[in-house]
């Protein structure tokens, strides 16, 4: 079911919004990097996933514990990582990680 315990598809229901998206538009196929903010302690997080049309993006991530604590050269890897974003969305995506941990 989306949304039960899934940090993509239903944020609010872990105590979590999502604060910047690496998301390019893929067909029948995605490769994602999300950073979320918790809302009551502030503390960010991020998760890269990747895979076909089968799965359900972040399906695996069905707590706040299993996400990355944020840290923005693991980050900054992931997104290297990525095939489907242009440059310029790494780029962009990356700027506005970095100015969430000012």
């Amino acid at each position: 079911m989306f949304g039960y315990n899934n940090p993509y598809y239903g944020p609010e229901k872990m105590g979590l919004e999502i604060v910047a998206e690496l998301n390019p538009a893929m067909s029948y196929e995605f490769d994602m990097v999300l950073v979320w903010k918790e809302t009551k302690s502030g503390n960010l997080y991020w998760a890269a996933d990747a895979g076909c049309s089968c799965p359900t993006p972040f399906e695996d991530y069905t707590s706040v514990e299993l996400l990355n604590k944020f840290n923005y050269e693991d980050i900054k890897q992931a997104v290297k990582e990525r095939y489907g974003p242009s440059e310029a969305e790494k780029r962009d995506f990356l700027r506005k990680v970095r100015d969430l941990n000012d």
